[in-house]
């Protein structure tokens, strides 16, 4: 039986042994010892073989992904609640990183994305293009954290203090992977009251204050609208709710008379220890120190404004009296400026005579 050949079927003088090579070992599988019977070894050795044939045949996508892959802990995650559960807007965020994630690692077993494995793709990705990078290695830690959940063994401490690009910082607009990486963070945390904050006041560009009280009652959820008085003005105000939003509103279980509850105390936040978890949430999803929860009211304005909302119409939202607050929150951008422009030139091709005439 010497003379038989079989693939990764090793003689040593301890017995014999299965020995996959590197790129098999990729795939989750592992040396094995196969005793001092020659006969029952070459036996163990060819249905090994098999099942590398059939891990092959799946990994290149003839057949569902292999248990405990990339690919298969995406799938799993598409179709999970905790997946259906993100607004629409973080799903297409997330969906982005996760077909990057598929592509790159997809045959691979999970275990096998090692802190060095991940620290070389950091490095890679920042190398290009530093924002998204920390976007998808958030996403990477999600999807590994819901792998675990599955009973994949995981050592989660190879996706933690990676140290990842913060973006933005004092007054400027938070960018909308920056609040999904806020409210993925807040869940993260044991907090998804606070990440409905952070929704709360950017789609509605009011005040932390009025946010952190703000009553159930307060949402008519047939007519799609917030009302809310502000604490500040006293003035009454009627709000479309987004669809985010509204989706994040219609999946939070009602605990109190207010929409905002602390889950550790069962009670609305005070102020003081609001911000407190706030500068951890920020620091812990990597975004600038320098974010302040009331620029999420700046953000929503400045939204609007992008959006081609009117000096009006932005006051019936935020609750402004004067059009000369609201250009202290409407931040001007290159968007606007091609928005204006763009109104220019349809005034100006109205204004142009016909020269076919001439």
């Amino acid at each position: 039986m010497g003379q038989v050949t079989v693939p990764y079927f090793r003689t040593k003088a301890s017995g014999f042994y299965w020995e996959p090579s590197r790129k098999l070992r990729k795939f989750g599988f592992a040396p094995r010892p196969l005793g001092t019977d020659e006969g029952a070894a070459l036996r163990v050795a060819i249905a090994l073989n098999e099942q590398v044939k059939s891990a092959i045949h799946d990994a290149l996508g003839s057949a569902a992904p292999v248990h405990g892959s990339i690919a298969w802990a995406c799938i799993r995650y598409r179709a999970s609640r905790q997946w259906h559960n993100l607004a629409p807007s973080t799903r297409r965020s997330y969906g982005q990183c996760l077909d990057r994630i598929e592509k790159v690692f997809g045959p691979l077993p999970c275990q096998s994305i090692t802190r060095v494995v991940v620290k070389r793709w950091q490095e890679k990705l920042e190398a290009r293009a530093p924002a998204f990078a920390a976007a998808t290695l958030r996403v990477l830690r999600i999807l590994m954290g819901f792998a675990n959940d599955q009973g994949i063994r995981i050592d989660m401490d190879n996706f933690a203090r990676l140290h990842l690009h913060t973006a933005g910082g004092g007054e400027e607009p938070w960018q909308a992977y920056e609040i999904s990486a806020y409210c993925d963070e807040a869940r993260w945390q044991g907090r998804p009251s606070i990440g409905l904050a952070a929704l709360l006041a950017v789609c509605l560009a009011q005040r932390e204050g009025d946010v952190l009280r703000l009553p159930w009652s307060a949402w008519d959820k047939e007519a799609g609208t917030i009302t809310l008085r502000q604490r500040k003005t006293g003035r009454a105000i009627a709000i479309p709710a987004l669809p985010s939003l509204t989706h994040a509103l219609s999946t939070t279980p009602k605990r109190g008379t207010v929409m905002v509850i602390s889950e550790k105390s069962g009670r609305p936040y005070g102020e003081h220890h609001f911000r407190h978890l706030h500068r951890a949430i920020c620091r812990a999803a990597g975004i600038d120190q320098g974010r302040k929860f009331m620029t999420l009211r700046h953000t929503g304005a400045t939204w609007l404004g992008i959006a081609g909302a009117t000096d009006d119409e932005l006051r019936a939202v935020t609750g402004h009296q004067t059009r000369g607050v609201v250009a202290r929150y409407v931040r001007p951008d290159e968007t606007m400026a091609r928005a204006a422009v763009a109104k220019l030139r349809l005034r100006d091709k109205a204004l142009t005579p016909d020269r076919e005439q001439n």
